[in-house]
């Protein structure tokens, strides 16, 4: 009883380390495309929504484990954007929040509405960071909130500035769900496999070749190893010509 106990405590040990190992290797992966991909060379595609009052544009940025957004909904003062994307609507993921406005433009304080989301991860989007800003009326700043992220450069501009805002780079800090958990499980079983594949073919080895799995000392027809006394397993076909005789 104690024996398989310990095996499956052992069991449960492994498979913990494993996924904390794997969740340490999600987010230096996320972190590392966030560090990786230049935000000044990326190519945005625009998409623009005139349907409802106001005006609403959204640029998008894909790249290998990146997914950069970039949403303003404000009045229509009849500005000119490229539209060779999709509509925001349908360009927007679900997972950045961005399908649905943080405010309906309906009283007479909020003016501008403009956010950042910033995904990374691979192979599936697992982190990501929020940046909103609501311009008042009357007022020439915006009211800043930034959420679940790392500014690398703390000389960041006013993300009412585009321009601003492409050019810095910032770590993501929030788990995006399920892709966090898909991607370390991912990692996990990667890292496992790197562990344990050594293992498997050790033990194959040293079975095809009739030794002992513990110490490699050759065993011969005894139920132990003679060398360190563990359990000997035996060949297929050395098996088979014991049961015979």
């Amino acid at each position: 009883m104690r024996s398989r106990r310990s095996r499956i405590r052992s069991i449960v040990t492994r498979v913990v380390v494993f996924l904390l190992l794997g969740a340490i290797v999600n987010v230096a992966v996320a972190w590392g495309f966030a560090l990786w991909v230049d935000p000044t060379e990326a190519h945005y595609q625009f998409g623009v929504d005139r349907t409802q009052p106001w005006l609403w544009t959204l640029a998008r940025f894909d790249a290998l484990g990146t997914t950069l957004l970039f949403s303003n909904r404000g009045p229509d003062h009849g500005a000119k954007f490229p539209t060779t994307g999709a509509s925001p609507r349908q360009s927007a993921p679900t997972w950045s929040g961005l399908v649905q406005p943080l405010s309906d433009f309906g009283g007479e304080l909020i003016t501008d509405e403009y956010r950042l989301v910033d995904g990374r991860g691979w192979p599936v989007r697992a982190l990501t960071l929020y940046c909103t800003a609501l311009r008042l009326e009357g007022s020439t700043a915006p009211a800043i909130s930034k959420r679940w992220l790392i500014d690398l450069d703390p000389s960041m501009s006013s993300p009412i500035d585009w321009g601003g805002w492409a050019t810095f780079r910032r770590l993501p800090l929030r788990p995006l769900w399920p892709g966090f958990a898909i991607n370390t499980i991912f990692y996990a079983a990667i890292l496992w496999l790197v562990f344990a594949a050594p293992g498997v073919l050790r033990r194959r080895r040293r079975i095809k070749r009739g030794l002992c799995l513990a110490c490699a000392y050759p065993v011969g027809t005894s139920p132990v190893c003679t060398e360190c006394g563990k359990p000997v397993q035996q060949r297929a076909g050395k098996a088979e010509s014991r049961d015979v005789a």
